[in-house]
């Protein structure tokens, strides 16, 4: 669920972002400090890659850098908080430590670390329920399959225990591996 929030939030900033029109004007009243706070609580200090910057500089005004790494070294702050090297880990997202000019490195390698665990635990419960459940289906199938031969075709029921006897190994190692 929270991979769906996620991803359909993305697609929404992508489309607000398309949509927007740069104007000189925008430009000139943009509010470079709140910019550079923005980016800065995601890991991006670097204003060349900021989608406004470029517009901005393209119609022949620059941004205001001197705002902007003032809004920098306020968005770091959040940053380099254990809370957000954790969301950083439990969402799969590069996290930069080299952004974090302190003595907590180790306190945020360690959150970010516990929250990609928790994101691949996740996953891998996710694989494991859906192999699972395709068994599941695979073993009906194969019911199904029972029921509608007669008792004469002995290879087909050869052929049957073959796929459960796959199956059953399936199941033991998602059960032991996952």
């Amino acid at each position: 669920m929270n991979k769906i929030v996620l991803i359909s939030s993305v697609i929404m900033q992508l489309v607000l972002v398309s949509c927007t029109t740069v104007s000189k004007d925008s430009c000139s009243q943009k509010n470079w400090e709140e910019v550079g706070e923005a980016n800065a609580k995601n890991g991006k200090t670097d204003l060349s890659v900021n989608y406004f910057a470029k517009k901005c500089k393209s119609l022949g005004v620059p941004p205001n850098i001197e705002s902007f790494n003032k809004g920098v070294k306020k968005g770091l702050i959040s940053y380099c908080s254990n809370e957000k090297a954790y969301e950083f880990g439990v969402r799969n997202l590069i996290y930069d430590l080299q952004l974090c000019q302190n003595d907590n490195y180790k306190a945020l390698s360690t959150e970010y670390y516990r929250g990609l665990i928790e994101f691949r635990a996740e996953i891998r419960g996710d694989i494991k329920n859906n192999l699972l459940r395709n068994n599941n289906e695979i073993k009906e199938t194969l019911r199904e399959i029972e029921r509608m031969i007669g008792p004469e075709e002995l290879i087909v029921r050869e052929k049957i225990e073959s796929i459960r006897d796959l199956i059953k190994e399936q199941e033991r190692y998602v059960n032991d591996k996952l």
